[in-house]
């Protein structure tokens, strides 16, 4: 389960770096004929969601803090679809996807075998 949720972070964070930079272009024209250049900062923290996303993703595949990491998803996807709404809902979708899912992966038990090995004396 930590392989899909790792998974799921990096489509959702790849979704929302695309509409992120769709939204930049919208709002590069935007700031042309407008001059207001709100959106250009709005795509800027859709991007900076999306690498959150992907960052809290890898740090619930192989991290002992993996309910933060879930709670950092959750964070992203929300912070994600804020920034752009329309355009943040299918990288939000697999974002807090994966943020729900980080809440039931279970951390793998270590074996702590703690008696030394014994060298043979012949």
């Amino acid at each position: 389960m930590r392989v899909t949720v790792l998974v799921l972070a990096i489509i959702g964070g790849a979704l929302g770096i695309l509409f992120g930079f769709l939204a930049l272009i919208f709002g590069i024209l935007d700031e042309e004929f407008t001059g207001d250049r709100s959106i250009i900062w709005l795509g800027i923290s859709a991007l900076a969601a999306s690498v959150a996303g992907i960052v809290f993703g890898s740090m619930s595949f192989g991290s002992r803090h993996q309910k933060i990491a879930a709670l950092g998803l959750i964070a992203a996807a929300i912070w994600h679809v804020i920034s752009i709404s329309l355009f943040g809902i299918p990288g939000m979708l697999f974002l807090l996807l994966a943020g729900i899912l980080g809440f039931f992966v279970k951390r793998p038990r270590v074996e702590n075998n703690s008696t030394p090995a014994r060298l043979e004396e012949s």
